[in-house]
């Protein structure tokens, strides 16, 4: 009994200890938003928190920057789960009017997005709609693939995104957008 307490508790500590080691181009893609100031510029990278989910406030932000969208202070309560204190409310009613995301009576803020509504976001930003009568998933991810916005398919749909796979995913995007490039120099003025 002492053995199996003893290897427990030296397999808890192991664990507790591993800390996620972030790859370059997952910092790298963190660093290229930020310098075009779709998110916020860290000194450190632990402080992108790539390892952590987004929300489906944060992630609609991320694509009304990366999108250089107008944003006018306003809220009209298009969605019962905001108010005009809320400050994604502006967000969420200028990318409703500009059709980026679906005229639902709720938008649920404060829930963790999951990869394929990330992708579909981006792919709403892009302004790339998919055909009709196709399987709107298996379309977001073959289409991501084949223009390599992602590495590989995926059929897990609603496992939530991790910022670095959003980061990565929106870099790639953008990257994909000969648009989004030139409107990018411009804005930075190179």
């Amino acid at each position: 009994m002492k053995k199996y307490i003893a290897t427990t508790l030296l397999a808890i500590l192991i664990l507790t200890n591993i800390t996620y080691s972030y790859t370059s181009e997952e910092v790298k893609s963190a660093d290229f938003l930020a310098y075009i100031w779709v998110i916020v510029s860290r000194e450190n990278e632990s402080d992108y928190e790539l390892d952590n989910k987004i929300t489906r406030r944060e992630m609609l932000k991320v694509m009304m920057n990366m999108s250089w969208t107008e944003i006018i202070e306003k809220c009209e309560w298009k969605f019962s789960d905001m108010t005009a204190s809320d400050w994604w409310c502006k967000y969420a009613e200028i990318a409703l009017e500009n059709g980026m995301i679906a005229a639902n009576s709720s938008f649920r803020p404060d829930d963790n997005i999951s990869k394929i509504e990330a992708l579909k976001m981006i792919f709403k930003w892009i302004n790339l709609e998919r055909e009709e009568n196709t399987d709107w998933k298996v379309w977001y991810v073959n289409t991501a693939v084949d223009s390599w916005i992602i590495d590989s398919a995926f059929t897990d749909y609603d496992t939530l995104a991790k910022r670095w796979w959003i980061f990565n995913s929106a870099r790639e995007a953008i990257i994909f957008t000969d648009a989004s490039l030139i409107e990018i120099l411009e804005f930075l003025n190179l």
